[in-house]
Parts: C-alpha cells; sequence; structure tokens
C-alpha cells in the first residue's frame, strides 16, 4: 500500500497528518476528510500488520503526527543497494570494489515503484536511484574494461541497455567488450546501431568518443569475427 510504503521509507521522521496525506493522495484524488480518511487508512494498516507479523506497536500515534516503531527494524533493499554503490565508489581496493557493485547491481530491480510514480516523492526516489544505478553500471564497466573481463563487460552493458537504450557511453563500453572478445562484426553492429540512436535521439551523426571507438574498430586486423 501507498501508506506502508511511506511510513517505511521515512520511518525515521515524525509524520504529520498533513504529511501523509499529500502524500498519499495526488490531486487528482478528491478527499473530503482527509484527517479521516487517514485514520481509516491506517486503522486497517496496523490490523493488516498485526494480522501477518504479530502484535508488535509498528505505528506509533502521536498527537496530530505518526512514526514507524524505532524499536522495529527494517532493511529495505533500496537503502542497502545506496549503501554497497557509495562504498563501492570509496573503496581503495579495486577487487573490493568489484564485489560491492556486483551486489549492488544485483539488488537492483528496475524503477523504485515504477507504477506508483504519480506521487511526487516516489518520482523523486525513483529519479535518484535509477541515477546511481547508470553510474555503478559505469563505474563498473570502466574497472570490466581496465582489467580486460571483456565477458563481463559485455553482460553489464547489454543488461543495463536494455533500460538504457540511447546511452551512448554504454554503447562504447559494449563496443569494446566485443572488440575485446574477438566479435568484430557484433562490435561494428553496435557502432552502426548507435550511430542511428544517437541521429533519431539526439540529431547527431558522431560524437568525439563513438568516433574514438570506431578507430579502434577499424584497427582490428581483418578476419576477426
Amino acid at each position: 500500500s501507498r501508506l506502508l510504503l511511506y511510513m517505511l521509507v521515512y520511518r525515521d521522521k515524525t509524520l504529520t497528518t498533513e504529511d501523509i496525506s499529500n502524500a498519499i493522495w495526488t490531486g487528482n484524488e478528491e478527499i473530503d476528510n482527509p484527517s479521516g480518511a487517514l485514520k481509516n487508512l491506517m486503522y486497517r494498516l496496523r490490523k493488516n500488520l498485526a494480522k501477518y507479523f504479530g502484535g508488535e506497536e509498528f505505528i506509533l500515534t502521536n498527537r496530530g503526527s505518526y512514526q514507524w516503531n524505532p524499536k522495529v527494524d527494517v532493511v529495505l533493499d533500496t537503502e542497502e543497494f545506496e549503501h554497497l554503490v557509495k562504498s563501492a565508489k570509496q573503496e581503495n581496493v579495486e577487487e573490493k570494489a568489484v564485489i560491492k557493485y556486483e551486489q549492488a547491481l544485483g539488488l537492483y530491480q528496475g524503477d523504485f515503484m515504477g507504477k506508483l510514480t504519480d506521487m511526487y516523492w516516489v518520482l523523486t526516489l525513483s529519479t535518484y536511484y535509477h541515477s546511481l544505478y547508470l553510474s555503478a553500471v559505469k563505474e563498473l564497466a570502466e574497472i570490466y574494461l581496465d582489467q580486460e573481463r571483456y565477458e563481463s563487460l559485455e553482460n553489464l552493458c547489454t543488461e543495463a541497455l536494455k533500460s538504457e537504450c540511447a546511452d551512448e557511453e554504454l554503447y562504447t563500453y559494449q563496443i569494446r567488450a566485443r572488440i575485446g572478445c574477438g566479435k568484430t562484426k557484433l562490435a561494428m553492429d553496435s557502432y552502426e546501431k548507435t550511430k542511428k540512436i544517437l541521429e533519431k535521439e539526439l540529431g547527431v551523426r558522431a560524437t568525439p568518443l563513438l568516433d574514438s571507438v570506431y578507430l579502434e574498430l577499424m584497427s582490428v586486423p581483418k578476419g576477426k569475427t
């Protein structure tokens, strides 16, 4: 439910009735009595939590406000993902960074609550986590390239391009991975596809980044496939 999600994401805050009402109901929904409607929703949520997780008091009520009970520990995948990415970025040992990036990307399941992005706070978080995901992919791609782990690099880029189909940097990494794997024809296919996408999406036929990878392609000895 929207209410449960909001209470969990902002569990370290004391939330007023107004905070919660503004967060869980969009401008298109007309609620005659937000305070009363919220009380009913909160009652049902507490009842369901008690039914499935026992009699613990999960949500505390104060005068005009609510808060998730600090004594009830919660670990969200999104927060673990964020922690791993930030930790990987600060890691001095490259292999440890790789492990953390790989663990983080294993947790990423696509856009945060994609069906609820009509709520401003969900959209904000979704944009933030997606940006974090993309930066993690590119940081890991750079390490794979440096270590000449071309198969891992190709798999990483191919997966990321499913949701980032117009990202020039990811295509460049994919092309370089395929060159490294000896897949010259596939690398050329990726190059031609990237050119078409850039022209369609950005109105440009070539960029310095794409030109540099084309030179790499042209320097591959003939006869390699």
